[in-house]
């Protein structure tokens, strides 16, 4: 159960990092600039880009539960193998 929590918690700590990092870059003006004229056009105003932001967190989340899946199937191999030098 402790193991749940702490892999949870991280998740949690890595997701906000995540939205975190997007949402400073949001901050930055967005504008267009006409490359011919170079007269600046559309909207003024903030933006955060949520398609790429979902596929960074897809993509966190990927590697995350791998590498928690291969270290706790790490632990539980050496923690047998250890109880089997135990018992010779």
């Amino acid at each position: 159960m402790k193991k749940i929590v702490l892999i949870f918690t991280g998740w949690i700590i890595i997701i906000a990092t995540v939205f975190l990092s997007f949402y400073n870059r949001s901050i930055t003006e967005y504008h267009k600039i006409d490359p011919i004229t170079g007269e600046e056009y559309g909207e003024m105003g903030f933006y955060t880009d949520w398609t790429k932001m979902a596929w960074y967190l897809a993509g966190v989340t990927v590697v995350y539960c791998v590498t928690c899946f291969v270290v706790l199937h790490l632990r539980k191999k050496k923690s047998a193998t250890l109880d089997e030098a135990k018992k010779k």
